[in-house]
């Protein structure tokens, strides 16, 4: 008995000394991490004129890659802006519907975070044609998904848009039928959206995000003056809004992959031969990031459908405080697409402190731009509200909303360039796992606060309090997701750690402190 409890007691003193060094240790990267990246700190200990090269580096792939990645929302915040003149039951039809996309497309945009560091790490090495290889097959898989996803938005249309608008079986929605039509009327570009991805992610293996902007433009400008035809001069209504979408996605498609054949990023030969097996198991390892996507989504998903429940109104306001927020995160972004560039670089020559600074630099960047947009967003509120609709209701249900999730847009931006590290590292796991926890705490507080407010069965005589607790419910998810993702970057076992492991402490004024 005595030696039992002797064991026991070692074994405890034991496990009370792990723990106590694993949060010394954590204790220790977060000193250095704040030390570091609070804005108006040193990255790291670098000569002035590296700092400013880092900066061109920087900005030079984030402010081009802006344009690009803003391609999806800016021309579905168009089609929402033309819509809105049609009525409030068009505006909230594609609000919904547009989340079938928001949801579909975006299970596939790891096609983009696997592309970028192969790609990066085969140029790091002169491997231009194992670069060409890469990107070839990525296309085969995604112009065979797209094809596939394409036939299933088409045919389940309206199950899927009758299950996001919350309409019961056997009840007709006024929404219902516009919804149906803007689903099948996009889903043709499916194919061109994913291979958007494929190409997007290989100029940013090359660090090239200006030649993608080119792009974004011409296809922008489609999409607007097809809007203006179909919709009004044509009278296809929401269906001529679908249908200019769909054709500026397959310009922009065209229009990378042409320029990718030009420069010969990628060969004709390669374009021709079969995948390997060694990068399919690559795509399938990154796919891990659908199961981060699908758990994001669905808090999304579960937000849309109870503003659907509280009328045509709400719906409207939800979908102009989306678009708004979705500009946001495409803003913000676009530090991420420079996370996957540098970073991914940096790892490919085994400089794992270089990788360290470039990341701190995106933090301090990212939370500075995020602290401006949020700011600049919440005093132009009520001027963009009315771009999107006449309606004086739904003006000032947006109008009250925008900065419910504006306040913490510099918060996001540190997220998203978690993300691009992370991606940039091929962490596929851990970041799946920490999102997919974000994504459930913020579905758990849907469900339990559309409980509370019991909208699901008797509906609430007040609409504003509805979309509180929708737009809270997304913070719920930003804020996990930082805390998480915070944490893998602070851990000394993440994938570039905070501190030289191997290095020896010193001593600063009484306390340990270990160098970058």
């Amino acid at each position: 008995s005595s030696s039992s409890s002797s064991s026991s007691s070692s074994s405890s003193s034991q496990s009370s000394r792990r723990f106590r060094h694993s949060s010394a240790s954590l204790a220790r990267s977060a000193r250095l991490f704040f030390q570091t990246a609070l804005p108006g700190r040193p990255a790291a200990k670098a000569r002035p004129q590296e700092a400013s090269s880092l900066d061109r580096d920087i900005i030079s792939i984030a402010l081009p890659a802006l344009a690009t990645m803003a391609i999806d929302p800016l021309m579905a915040m168009i089609d929402t802006m033309f819509v809105g003149r049609l009525g409030v039951v068009q505006l909230g039809a594609v609000g919904a519907a547009s989340m079938v996309f928001k949801f579909s497309f975006s299970l596939f945009n790891f096609l983009a975070k696997t592309t970028t560091p192969l790609v990066a790490h085969a140029l790091v090495n002169s491997d231009h044609a194992r670069a060409s290889r890469t990107i070839a097959q990525n296309i085969w898989v995604a112009v065979a998904v797209g094809a596939v996803l394409a036939a299933t938005l088409f045919f389940a249309a309206t199950p899927l848009t009758a299950l996001l608008l919350g309409a019961a079986p056997g009840v007709h929605s006024p929404m219902l039928p516009h919804a149906v039509a803007y689903v099948r009327y996009r889903a043709v570009a499916a194919p061109a959206v994913l291979l958007t991805y494929v190409a997007s992610g290989a100029f940013r293996g090359f660090k090239d995000t200006v030649t993608p902007l080119y792009v974004a433009g011409l296809s922008n400008l489609t999409n607007f003056l097809l809007d203006a035809v179909l919709m009004f001069c044509c009278g296809m209504g929401v269906a001529g809004a679908a249908l200019a979408t769909a054709v500026a996605q397959g310009v922009t498609a065209v229009g990378l992959v042409g320029f990718m054949i030009q420069r010969r990023m990628v060969q004709w030969r390669h374009l021709l031969m079969r995948p390997e097996r060694e990068t399919l198991m690559e795509i399938a390892a990154s796919s891990v990031f659908s199961i981060r996507t699908m758990s994001i989504l669905t808090a999304h998903a579960m937000a849309g459908a109870i503003v659907a429940r509280l009328g045509a109104a709400a719906s409207a306001a939800y979908a102009i405080g989306r678009q708004l927020w979705s500009f946001q995160a495409i803003a913000l972004d676009s530090f991420e697409v420079a996370a996957q560039s540098l970073v991914a670089e940096a790892l490919g020559r085994q400089d794992s402190k270089a990788a360290r600074t470039i990341s701190i630099r995106l933090l301090q960047m990212g939370i500075i731009a995020g602290t401006f947009l949020g700011v600049g967003t919440i005093l132009a509120a009520p001027t963009l509200v009315s771009f999107f609709t006449a309606d004086p209701i739904v003006q000032r249900l947006a109008a009250r909303s925008i900065p419910l999730f504006s306040v913490l847009q510099p918060i996001s931006a540190a997220v998203f360039i978690y993300d691009g590290i992370f991606a940039a590292a091929r962490d596929y796991a851990h970041t799946a796992k920490a999102v997919v926890m974000a994504g459930l705490a913020a579905t758990a507080w849907l469900l339990l606060t559309r409980r509370w407010w019991n909208i699901a069965t008797t509906g609430i005589s007040a609409v504003w309090p509805g979309l509180v607790v929708v737009w809270m419910g997304m913070n719920v998810l930003t804020l996990a997701r930082a805390l998480l993702l915070g944490a893998r970057f602070l851990s000394p076992s993440g994938p570039i750690p905070p501190f030289d492991r191997t290095a020896k402490p010193r001593r600063n004024s009484g306390s340990t402190f270990l160098t970058l």
